[in-house]
């Protein structure tokens, strides 16, 4: 999870409040979080603490990619039908362009 968000462990660590070592033991299974770290943690990472507990998915839209998704579905939420559409359509004809 902090690769997906592209953190470093000093970055994750600082946003913690942790040591750069902890995170590196916690990464390679040394040493396991208290119940308080893993809220911290989770927290830092703007997950949930199960989340944290999970596998990652191998599904092919990592986290950089659903959050530019993202991006995209708030920059339109306004716009009318017609013009998603057209957008939608704009976006296929480059793709097919650049084939």
């Amino acid at each position: 999870m902090r690769k997906e968000r592209h953190l470093t462990q000093s970055q994750l660590a600082e946003k913690a409040d942790l040591t750069q070592v902890s995170i590196g033991y916690y990464e390679r299974g040394v040493k396991f979080p208290s119940a308080g770290t893993i809220e911290r943690l989770a927290r830092a990472l703007g997950a949930r603490p199960e989340d944290l507990f999970k596998e990652q998915p191998t599904d092919s839209l990592d986290y950089e990619r659903r959050e530019a998704f993202k991006d995209l579905v708030n920059i339109l939420r306004e716009d009318p039908p017609e013009y998603i559409r057209t957008v939608g359509e704009f976006f296929r004809e480059i793709r097919k362009r650049s084939k």
